[in-house]
């Protein structure tokens, strides 16, 4: 018997749509200093979005960055960068060569509660990335899924087995 395989979760069209877009400067909690490494207390710009797919929403993503590659890489736009935040930071020389996720679930606050439309008892998964240059961290991307509708599937390593597999349905 073939292993059951997972399929992109298409709801309806499954276009996805990114709302409240906001930027906004904000002093850097212990937390976010120590993964940034700077000072407590100096502003980061923070940008973040709502996505949705077909309407609902299904996660809360909030980017962090220390002012000083705001300010060089054009961050402190108040609106959607075209060509986006990670390509802007590379043409000023700041490209990403690594990362660490940490991905934990918990139970929302009110607030992620009301701004995922979640139902009494659903969590979210809590999903943080830092990336790195090869000199300094320079993002932080902590993103709050629904727990209710969003599926996490890795594929690592060579996986020709799996899609051939795929192929023979």
């Amino acid at each position: 018997m073939a292993p059951r395989r997972f399929k992109p979760v298409r709801y309806g069209s499954g276009e996805p749509e990114y709302r409240n877009f906001e930027m906004r400067i904000v002093p850097a909690t212990p937390d976010l200093a120590e993964r940034l490494e700077v000072d407590e207390e100096s502003p980061l710009v923070v940008r973040s979005i709502l996505r949705a797919v077909d309407g609902e929403p299904t996660s809360l993503q909030d980017s962090y960055y220390a002012m000083d590659v705001a300010e060089e890489c054009g961050l402190l736009n108040p609106r959607d960068i075209p060509q986006g935040t990670i390509r802007a930071m590379a043409s000023h020389g700041y490209v990403e060569v690594g990362y660490v996720d940490e991905i934990t679930t918990r139970m929302p606050s009110p607030d992620e509660a009301r701004k995922l439309a979640l139902g009494t008892g659903a969590p979210v998964l809590v999903y943080i990335r830092t990336t790195y240059t090869k000199e300094r961290p320079l993002r932080l991307t902590l993103t709050i899924f629904a727990g209710d509708r969003n599926r996490i599937m890795y594929e690592l390593g060579d996986l020709e087995a799996y899609r051939r597999g795929d192929s023979a349905s």
